[in-house]
C-alpha cells in the first residue's frame, strides 16, 4: 500500500471551485508559454476567458501539466526546460498550496531512466519540484518530499523512476488527484492505489537541487 505522510492541517480544495482549461500565467515577472492543462481555483479572479481558454494570474494556479505524444532524445530535456520555466514563474509569486506540475507523454520514451533524473536534476533547482511524469503505460516519476520508504518527517526532496506495466498512467492521475485533495486520499488510500504499491518497481533515484 502506498504509505504518504501529509503536512499538519492540511486542507483540500472543494470540487466546485476548480476549473480545467488550457492557456498562459501572466504575472509581473512575465507570461508563461502556452499551457496544456491548467488547473485552476475558481475563487481567485482571471484576466480572461473564453470556453477552455483561460489567461489567468498565478495565485490561483493548482496545477499545470504538459502534454504530449511522444518525447525522445532531447525532446525530453526541451520538456522539463519548459516546466521549469513555468515553476520558476509561479515560484517568484510563492504560491501555497504549491501548485502540481507535470508531464504526460502517450507513448514510451527512448530515453534511459538515468538520462531523464540527470534532466530532473540538471532543470529543476531553484523552482517548485515537477511532480510527476508519465512515458507511456510502465515510465513514471514521482517527486517525493518525505522518504516513502521510512515515512520520516525529515526532508528527502527526491525524485524516484519506476518500471509499473499498465499502472503508471493511474499513478500520475492519482497522484494529481492526491495532491489537490491530500485529505481524501488520506483516508481511503486502499481505493486509490494498489495494494501492492510501486516501490518493487523502484530504478532509481535523484535528489533535487535546492
Amino acid at each position: 500500500m502506498e504509505r504518504k505522510r501529509y503536512p499538519k492541517n492540511t486542507k483540500g480544495i472543494s470540487a466546485k471551485l476548480l476549473s480545467v482549461g488550457s492557456g498562459f500565467v501572466i504575472s509581473p515577472d512575465g507570461t508563461s508559454s502556452q499551457i496544456d492543462i491548467l488547473v485552476l481555483d475558481e475563487s481567485t479572479p482571471v484576466f480572461f476567458r473564453d470556453g477552455d481558454f483561460i489567461v489567468a494570474p498565478p495565485d490561483g494556479v493548482r496545477a499545470t501539466i504538459e502534454v504530449k505524444t511522444r518525447l525522445s532524445g532531447s525532446e525530453v530535456g526541451d520538456a522539463l526546460g519548459k516546466l521549469q520555466k513555468i515553476s520558476q514563474l509561479l515560484r517568484r509569486r510563492c504560491i501555497h498550496p504549491r501548485p502540481f506540475i507535470g508531464l504526460f507523454a502517450y507513448e514510451q520514451s527512448t530515453q534511459n531512466y538515468n538520462v531523464v533524473l540527470n534532466s530532473l536534476e540538471e532543470q529543476n533547482a531553484g523552482a517548485y519540484p515537477i511532480n510527476a511524469l508519465c512515458f507511456g503505460n510502465s515510465q513514471f516519476y514521482r517527486f517525493w518530499e518525505y522518504d516513502p520508504a521510512t515515512m520520516a518527517r525529515l526532508p528527502y526532496d527526491s525524485w524516484h523512476a519506476y518500471d509499473l506495466p499498465d499502472l503508471a498512467p493511474g499513478y500520475f492521475i492519482h497522484n494529481l488527484v492526491e495532491h489537490l485533495y491530500p485529505q481524501i486520499l488520506e483516508r481511503a488510500q486502499q481505493m486509490w492505489y494498489p495494494a501492492k504499491g510501486k516501490e518493487d518497481g523502484l530504478l532509481g533515484i535523484r535528489k533535487k537541487r535546492q
